[in-house]
C-alpha cells in the first residue's frame, strides 16, 4: 500500500464517518428506539462503502484489507462525532437534530436583537466639516 492510497482511505474513512453519523442524527427521529443502534452501523456501513468504491474509482486499486479498515474506521469516527455532537448540547441525553436548529436560531435572534439596539456610528457630513475647518480657521487667525 503505497501513501496516496493510505491518505485516499483515511480520508475517504474519515468523511464517510462524519457523514454517517450526520445521516443517522437527522434520521434517528423517526427510527424505533430498538432499531437505532442497528440502524447506525447499517447507515454508516453504507456510506463507508460508497467511499471505498469512490476511492477504488479514484485510486484504481483496492484490497480486502483496506475496505475492513476503512469501514472499522469509518464506524470509529462516526462514533466520535456522535459523541462530540451529543457533548455540544448540554443537559440533554440524545442528540436531536431539532435541538441543534432551536440552539441556532435562538443565538441568531439574540445576535439580532443586540445589531437592532445598536446606533450606528454617524458621519458628519461634508456641510458639517466645512463649518468645523472655517470655525478652525477663524480661531486660529485672530
Amino acid at each position: 500500500m503505497n501513501t496516496a492510497m493510505l491518505v485516499s482511505l483515511l480520508a475517504s474513512a474519515v468523511g464517510t464517518g462524519i457523514v454517517g453519523s450526520s445521516l443517522t442524527q437527522l434520521t434517528k427521529s423517526v427510527i424505533p428506539d430498538r432499531w437505532r443502534t442497528l440502524f447506525a452501523l447499517a447507515v454508516t456501513g453504507l456510506v463507508s462503502l460508497v467511499g471505498a468504491g469512490i476511492v477504488w474509482a479514484l485510486v484504481g486499486t483496492y484490497t480486502w484489507a483496506a475496505l475492513v479498515v476503512q469501514l472499522l474506521a469509518a464506524l470509529g469516527v462516526a462514533q466520535g462525532t456522535y459523541a462530540l455532537v451529543k457533548r455540544a448540547i448540554p443537559g440533554s441525553r440524545d442528540v436531536n437534530i431539532n435541538d441543534l436548529v432551536k440552539q441556532a436560531e435562538d443565538a441568531l435572534d439574540t445576535i439580532r436583537k443586540l445589531t437592532a439596539t445598536t446606533v450606528p456610528a454617524t458621519l458628519p457630513t461634508i456641510d458639517e466639516q466645512a463649518a468645523t475647518q472655517v470655525k478652525q480657521t477663524t480661531s486660529l487667525s485672530k
